[in-house]
């Protein structure tokens, strides 16, 4: 599942501009665990995970994070790429 990583609500309410949404979007994981929270982990982190009480919520908080990470806010991020092989 993916998501579009510039329209998320910040603490104020406002979202980022849609209008001038830039298209990105990131891969996601989630699941529903038996006490009915949704947890979740960005597929370029997967050691980062969050939770949300719905399934819109988490997308918020996964969100929120990225913004977090990005911004350098959160040291010692493992990032994933790959190697071209010869």
């Amino acid at each position: 599942m993916s998501f579009d990583i510039d329209n998320i609500p910040s603490a104020g309410g406002a979202t980022g501009s849609s209008a001038e949404s830039s298209g990105r979007s990131v891969g996601f994981t989630y699941w529903r665990e038996p006490d009915g929270m949704w947890l979740g982990y960005m597929d370029d982190y997967p050691e980062y995970t969050t939770e949300g009480y719905t399934l819109d919520d988490l997308k918020r908080m996964l969100l929120s994070l990225r913004r977090d990470i990005e911004s350098g806010e959160v040291p010692g991020v493992r990032r994933h790429s790959a190697l071209e092989l010869a």
